[in-house]
């Protein structure tokens, strides 16, 4: 049976979210769900609203046995498993608005690889309307009002989107793997690879903001995932010539933090060695000529916050000895 759309959800020990999410999506023939449980402690089908399980006649339930944890090779399975038309991934702590699907419906234009729908965003510990959501709701206004392409490169989030599952199987375009950022590359790979884009200024899809969540997750082996997709991300973004703002060397060492070390600066700079990441932000062009200027605002600038100082220190530290290295063996030119 073919469906006209298939929403993917990755799923991982969230029982209560994901009934929430259940009952914000609509029980149509043309609507097929799939979950894909990450090996949760307990088993889903087990917890999963009886109701739920009765009410959705097209709900799949998978369980990720790849090998590899997260949610990229969750969705990974889900692609795999799909027989919509068009794919719409959602996490198992967010949930669609009022009407959403009646929204895409209207929207969604049948020529287009990936549809850009503007997102909101709550609080679950505040109880209020969060800011999560805007810097793509920002992505979404420049590409209305000038066409700004940033879209397609900067909405690293595969939600709030609906994607032609034949572009994305025909493209082989798939999510990492890894612990943290699996996303990223996604979203940049396919809104490069995208014939026909389409950006709408209505709201299908409300992401949540909560506590312990991956997002904010600062552990060592969260921020090393982070760093690397980064460098692949800055890579690619070179290599195929693409026209947006890229990372660089003192942007990956901000991304790191206190939780930088030797090999992560190595690689970083072994990056910039290689011509596939810059040392400077592009905003930094004014210091390029006076490398003085910036070692100086790095080194002088105030920390307010005590908890932050070490963190600082580290990110200071390592900005600065390679500012020094690069100006001492003359890899840059600053006159």
């Amino acid at each position: 049976m073919s469906y006209k759309y298939t929403v993917i959800i990755p799923h991982y020990n969230n029982i209560n979210g994901l009934n929430k999410l259940l009952s914000t999506i609509p029980s149509k023939n043309y609507v097929e769900v799939i979950i894909v449980d990450d090996n949760s402690h307990s088993k889903v089908t087990d917890y999963i609203d009886e109701f739920m399980v009765k009410h959705y006649e097209n709900l799949t339930v998978l369980t990720n046995e790849s090998g590899y944890k997260g949610a990229g090779a969750a969705r990974n399975i889900g692609i795999k498993h799909a027989k919509g038309e068009f794919i719409i991934f959602a996490d198992s702590d967010d949930y669609f608005v009022d009407n959403a699907f009646d929204t895409i419906c209207s929207g969604l234009k049948k020529d287009c690889d990936i549809c850009y729908f503007k997102p909101t965003s709550f609080c679950l510990v505040e109880k209020e309307k969060s800011d999560r959501h805007v810097r793509y709701a920002k992505l979404i206004d420049n590409y209305l009002q000038s066409e700004c392409e940033d879209i397609r490169y900067k909405f690293y989030v595969p939600w709030s989107k609906v994607f032609r599952r034949k572009f994305l199987v025909e493209n082989n375009v798939r999510f990492d793997e890894v612990l943290a950022s699996n996303d990223v590359m996604f979203s940049l790979v396919s809104g490069s690879k995208a014939n026909n884009i389409s950006v709408l200024d209505e709201v299908f899809y409300c992401v949540t903001r909560g506590v312990g969540t991956l997002t904010v997750n600062r552990s060592k082996e969260v921020v090393s995932s982070r760093v690397e997709v980064a460098l692949r991300e800055s890579s690619y973004i070179i290599n195929e010539k693409i026209n947006t703002e890229n990372h660089s060397v003192i942007s990956v060492f901000k991304l790191a933090g206190d939780k930088i070390d030797p090999p992560l600066a190595l690689s970083t700079l072994f990056a910039f060695s290689k011509g596939h990441l810059p040392f400077f932000p592009q905003s930094y062009k004014n210091y390029i000529k006076n490398p003085r200027l910036i070692l100086n605002r790095i080194l002088s600038k105030p920390v307010v916050d005590s908890s932050k100082s070490s963190k600082y220190k580290k990110y200071s530290f390592y900005c600065s000895l390679s500012i020094l290295f690069l100006y001492e063996c003359e890899m840059i030119i600053f006159s």
